[in-house]
């Protein structure tokens, strides 16, 4: 018989993107199960600012210290990972503990891959944003020779993890690998689906976004604009689209230019705007809110999802969906899979600016009403209730065990094998460069 979880830590270093959300899930849920008061978040100081009284009453809320959440987001994928573990290590001594969650557990693979634990009889749960294991049954190819040994490490970290007697339960956002972890790694029982929740959609902003142009295709590449989001391609697509096509089209970039890509990207675009005049390219370089964003979905026609080679899943597609819009997206990976599997619109190579300009051709002619529908857009968003997710979450954290069954690691008191002691019999200085290459 299992023993009752009575205390559970539930820790999130990163305050961007799902996190707060995904919190105020968790703690609704744990209110209507009057759980709450067994819960312990130990998140960045950003989200402990930001999580209303009410939401988190009777839940202990811990922030992280400045040096603390710095150790934890700053690093090689390794040194983050092992932070973060000794960062909860310490608060499940000082308070006690019988299980911990961890939001995103990613860079958690290599303590746990080490044989590292919290403690006897003290479980650990979390989230697995970007199992790679997989990838080669996919249609959309290995993404490369880095992009396959990276999987290839990947996956012996994630078969070693899943041998940690501590780890219960590993929930996965590619909805793939469960299937496939069960099939064919030791220890797959553990991994289970869990769908990314969609986002509540907003009221529009009245007056927000820039007015359509009457005849044109409108697209919109939103988010944070990143290397990886594919804006760079996007504007070289356009310098080798045709005439025909700059006048049939709008295209519209709102969000944040990182600085990494900032003078690249204004240099590929004014050199659009002087050598294409035909090209009509709207960019917000900021922030924008729900509203603002939903305004945006509900003006355009297709939605841009140009990523290069990223691995997991996207919250643009759930967004896009949500609002009946096809995409254009990468061909490569788990977002590939999906867009091909429920027909949400064109999967290509989008590292490639020709073939990228061709399916902004193949989507100006018909808007991909040929190409997705409003059934398969609701079969995608099926079971993404923020409910569903909560209680997901909640069933999962307490009801985790530490599995004797399995052959337990020597730990010392506090049921930690350190990284040096080299458990699992891989070299420390690979260990450490293959910790480099999870991302």
């Amino acid at each position: 018989m299992q023993p009752e979880i009575r205390r559970v830590v539930i820790f999130e270093s990163d305050p961007r993107g799902h996190a707060r959300e995904w919190l105020t899930h968790i703690l609704k849920a744990a209110e209507r199960q009057g759980l709450r008061n067994r819960m312990v978040l130990l998140v960045a100081r950003e989200l402990a600012d930001v999580l209303p009284v009410p939401l988190t009453g009777g839940a202990d809320v811990v922030a992280l210290s400045e040096g603390e959440q710095r150790l934890c987001n700053t690093g090689s994928a390794f040194q983050r990972g092992m932070a973060k573990w000794r960062v909860v290590r310490r608060l499940a001594r000082r308070i006690g503990v019988d299980g911990a969650f961890f939001l995103s557990l990613d860079h958690l693979l290599a303590p746990l891959a080490l044989g590292c634990g919290l403690g006897k009889n003290t479980s650990v749960t979390g989230i697995l944003f970007r199992p790679t294991a997989h990838y080669d049954a996919f249609e959309g190819g290995t993404g490369g020779a880095g992009a396959w040994l990276k999987q290839r490490i990947k996956r012996d970290f994630v078969v070693r993890a899943l041998r940690n007697p501590a780890l219960s339960t590993l929930m996965s956002l590619d909805p793939y690998f469960p299937d496939y972890a069960q099939r064919h790694l030791p220890g797959g029982g553990k991994v289970v689906p869990i769908d990314d929740p969609a986002p509540t959609m907003p009221a529009l902003a009245p007056e927000a976004g820039e007015t359509r142009r009457p005849g044109r295709t409108a697209f919109l590449l939103f988010g944070e604009i990143t290397e990886r989001k594919g804006a760079l391609q996007l504007l070289q697509a356009l310098h080798q689209a045709p005439v025909s096509l700059l006048r049939q089209i709008e295209v519209s970039i709102a969000g944040r230019i990182d600085s990494g890509i900032e003078e690249r990207f204004y240099r590929l675009l004014r050199e659009l705007e002087w050598g294409r005049p035909d090209a009509m390219v709207h960019v917000e370089d900021r922030w924008a809110s729900d509203a603002e964003l939903a305004d945006r979905l509900t003006r355009t026609d297709i939605v841009l999802a140009p990523y290069q080679n990223f691995v997991g899943s996207s919250g643009v597609l759930i967004r896009a969906a949500q609002y009946r819009k096809p995409v254009i997206c990468q061909g490569f990976g788990l977002l590939g899979q999906l867009v091909r599997d429920f027909g949400l619109g064109i999967a290509t190579d989008t590292s490639d600016p020709s073939r990228l300009a061709q399916a902004l051709e193949i989507a100006a002619e018909d808007r991909l009403q040929g190409t997705a529908c409003v059934a398969r857009f609701q079969d995608f968003l099926n079971n993404r209730e923020a409910e569903t997710f909560g209680n997901r979450v909640l069933e999962a954290a307490f009801s985790g065990n530490y599995n004797t069954t399995l052959r337990q690691p020597s730990l010392n008191a506090d049921g930690l094998v350190e990284p040096e002691k080299m458990v699992t019999g891989v070299p420390r200085l690979v260990t450490r460069m293959a910790g480099r290459l999870l991302k």
